[in-house]
């Protein structure tokens, strides 16, 4: 595995990881917004 393959896979799932979080982030504002909290 070359340098430059590890380090396009580490930046994937750190994009995979970020995308995930924000969605949750974003769906609990949306979610209690919706509730009226």
């Amino acid at each position: 595995m070359t340098q430059f393959m590890k380090l396009f896979f580490t930046s994937a799932v750190v994009f995979l990881i970020f995308d995930l979080f924000w969605l949750l982030v974003v769906s609990k504002k949306m979610y209690q917004q919706f509730i009226g909290d």
